[in-house]
């Protein structure tokens, strides 16, 4: 699969995810490929909302919840957030941790599809 072909269906990405993801689709059919790039898109975490509810009550870890990191959301939920000084330190972080947690994702999808991505390279194979 072209490289361009493959982020016209990922335009909200960053270049750090699209190289990801394009090492992930290299092989997918074009039928794999959308059904990747809908899940994906679907799950994807916004930087903005993850922002906005550190901003708001990062004390309660609710970003972390939203990022899918569970052990650090309930930390900081039964410390509040050490005080208030971890979501302070978050609000610098927050663009990163949600490259990470989107960088998760494509990888939980992708090891989803490996079976059947595996499968279709071995009949294509000559």
């Amino acid at each position: 699969m072209d490289k361009i072909e493959i982020a016209k269906n990922f335009p909200d990405c960053s270049p750090e995810e699209l190289v990801e993801i394009q090492n992930y689709c290299a092989e997918m059919t074009a039928i794999q490929l959308i059904r990747f790039s809908g899940q994906y898109n679907e799950k994807r975490k916004n930087t903005s909302i993850a922002f906005w509810l550190n901003f708001f009550i990062g004390f309660l870890g609710a970003h972390r919840f939203y990022l899918e990191d569970w052990v650090n959301g309930c930390l900081y939920l039964v410390t509040l957030g050490l005080g208030g000084i971890l979501p302070l330190i978050d609000l610098f972080r927050i663009k990163k941790m949600t490259a990470d947690a989107n960088l998760r994702i494509a990888r939980k999808l992708y090891l989803e599809m490996l079976p059947e991505i595996t499968m279709n390279a071995m009949k294509n194979k000559p």
